[in-house]
């Protein structure tokens, strides 16, 4: 709520996500939530990737050496998104169908 009251009343200050551990998430579903993000605030929010607490993994059964793999995988899966690539490998993350954003990052004004 905090970032759509702020978006609101700002066009210049770049708005932030929190962070977003990505080992945790499916790339698609957080690619799809920064584009909905970005097209809401008018291109001012940023993302904010991380996810390598070995405490988190454990929590969530992952084998905590494997999260920087995991990372990397799924911010290179988002980035493809961002471009309106389709992703057909499978990543690490996640088992699961081709993805494609069905929306584009919104384009600011210059």
């Amino acid at each position: 709520m905090f970032i759509a009251f702020a978006a609101e009343r700002t066009r210049h200050i770049r708005l932030g996500t929190g962070v977003i551990s990505l080992p945790y998430h499916h790339p698609m579903m957080t690619a799809d939530r920064i584009v909905q993000l970005d097209h809401m605030t008018r291109a001012v929010s940023c993302l904010a990737p991380a996810g390598l607490l070995a405490s988190d993994a454990i929590m969530m059964g992952i084998d905590p050496m494997t999260q920087r793999d995991r990372m990397a995988e799924a911010l290179d899966a988002i980035l493809r998104l961002f471009k309106g690539e389709i992703v057909t490998r499978r990543p690490i993350v996640h088992d699961g169908r081709d993805a494609a954003s069905p929306v584009a990052l919104h384009q600011a004004a210059s």
